[in-house]
């Protein structure tokens, strides 16, 4: 579901883990997602934590660090 959150940006709710829901304006020039997760200390909002779903095997975490510009052509 997408919502006009202003008017050149679209928000979207989805769901991490089965049953988190959350809200992003999607970034369409990436094809990159982040979301905030649970060891977070300063991040606001709702927070996804991983550990459960590792635990299960059901989803698995690679950390790389990937730095974006923007606004530069």
């Amino acid at each position: 579901m997408t919502s006009n959150v202003e008017d050149h940006l679209y928000g979207m709710r989805f769901f991490m883990g089965k049953s988190l829901e959350m809200f992003a304006i999607p970034d369409t020039a990436t094809d990159m997602v982040a979301v905030e997760g649970a060891p977070c200390q300063e991040c606001n909002g709702v927070k996804f934590d991983i550990i459960p779903f590792m635990d299960k095997a059901e989803a698995s975490l690679n950390t790389t660090e990937v730095i974006v510009t923007y606004g530069n052509t």
